[in-house]
């Protein structure tokens, strides 16, 4: 690694990107070239892997119609393709139940009572709920 700093992020890169950038040479190869890959926008990349998930929740018809598009070039078509799959999308969406509702029933309860301490030597202890055993058992 010609670099010194620990900012190298890549595999098989020798040199961190603000490096590489004030050298002007490859971070990969360390060799002065005219084509320096820039890094990649953080902008495209969520970008791509937001097109990653929806091609991974599209129907197999679907995405290999995208696909073979996209492969095409045909843009017009490409658009079509595109918006009827948003609209398939949303509608799915509208048919799940939101993220805001509030399940509590799922929702386990933990008892405090029955936390476990430590002490100070290390070893563990429980308490235990025989008083409200008791009490439960007064009640009856």
């Amino acid at each position: 690694i010609k670099c010194g700093q620990r900012t190298v992020k890549r595999a098989y890169y020798t040199i961190c990107d603000s490096c590489a950038e004030s050298l002007k040479v490859c971070a990969k190869c360390g060799e002065a070239k005219e084509i320096v890959i820039p890094p990649p926008n953080p902008r495209e990349v969520e970008e791509e892997k937001l097109f990653e998930e929806n091609l991974r929740g599209m129907r197999e018809r679907e995405r290999r119609t995208l696909l073979r598009i996209m492969q095409s070039g045909d843009q017009e078509k490409m658009a079509k393709v595109t918006e009827k799959i948003k609209s398939a999308a949303t509608a799915k969406d509208s048919n799940a139940p939101s993220s805001d509702e509030d399940d509590d029933d799922d929702e386990e309860e933990y008892d405090d009572d029955n936390e476990v301490e430590e002490g100070n030597d290390g070893s563990e202890s429980v308490d235990s709920d025989e008083g409200e055993c008791r009490e439960r058992e007064d009640k009856r």
